[in-house]
């Protein structure tokens, strides 16, 4: 099992010599290409808890890409609303946490061409602890994404592992997450497809989250794209339901 520190040390120097390497390219063979993305995104379910708690998040991505690097920074905004056992509620919003993704794109040929990206990310814990809007500690993780391309059809797939920060209160489990999914192009400006996410469970006292999305998409013009999103939990431990929308500008 990898040393906690050593694994953080390893994801700290990929970040800075991947942003490094993105900025260092030569501009006129391997231009950076920038891709805005803005969103919302509504949930609400007990969680595997006694109450129901209701989740609104509004988070915006910078990512930045080469042909051989991919960068990313998430920021959001995040309002938790809960149900107390005397039938009112609890209310807290405010930033939420900030991610970063690093990873390394590669290409090979077997049964035609796959695209795979070696990636860490490291999640600052920029929300609240007092306000519940987060654990208040530093997460680290690692992960492969892939597809590959079959006409119109592209499967892909996220496989990871998260190394979670411990707080005074809770003993946080290390684990792992992934996604299988399978996207359809119809024409040149509709697309749509659905996915299965699975996230091990955070403490004992939960269980682990299933959760599946479908989703749609639309392309405006070249420069602008939107996604539809519905979410429908699997487990226990997932939100019940929820729906979300993304605009993604190149």
């Amino acid at each position: 099992m990898l040393d906690r520190n050593k694994v953080r040390r390893l994801s700290t120097l990929a970040l800075v010599c991947v942003f490094w390497t993105i900025s260092e390219v030569d501009a006129d063979t391997d231009k950076p290409r920038f891709t805005l993305i803005v969103g919302y995104d509504y949930a609400e379910g007990d969680y595997g808890q006694d109450t129901d708690t209701t989740i609104k998040t509004a988070p915006v991505t910078v990512k930045v890409e080469n042909r051989r690097w991919v960068g990313h920074v998430q920021v959001s905004t995040l309002s938790v609303e809960q149900k107390t056992g005397d039938g009112g509620n609890v209310k807290d919003s405010g930033a939420g946490d900030t991610y970063l993704y690093l990873a390394r794109k590669s290409q090979f040929n077997w049964h035609g061409n796959n695209y795979l990206d070696w990636g860490t990310k490291v999640k600052i814990p920029t929300a609240s602890e007092n306000k519940r809007l987060g654990t208040g500690e530093t997460d680290w993780m690692l992960q492969v994404d892939g597809f590959r391309s079959h006409g119109r059809w592209l499967p892909f797939a996220t496989l990871g592992y998260r190394w979670r920060g411990d707080d005074a209160d809770f003993n946080r489990e290390n684990g792992c997450y992934g996604l299988l999914g399978l996207h359809y192009q119809h024409d040149q400006k509709w697309s749509g497809g659905a996915f299965l996410d699975y996230r091990s469970a955070s403490t004992v006292r939960v269980s682990d989250g299933r959760e599946l999305l479908p989703y749609v998409g639309y392309k405006f013009n070249r420069h602008l794209f939107t996604t539809l999103y519905g979410v429908v939990g699997l487990s226990d431990g997932s939100q019940d339901t929820g729906i979300g929308v993304q605009f993604t500008i190149r």
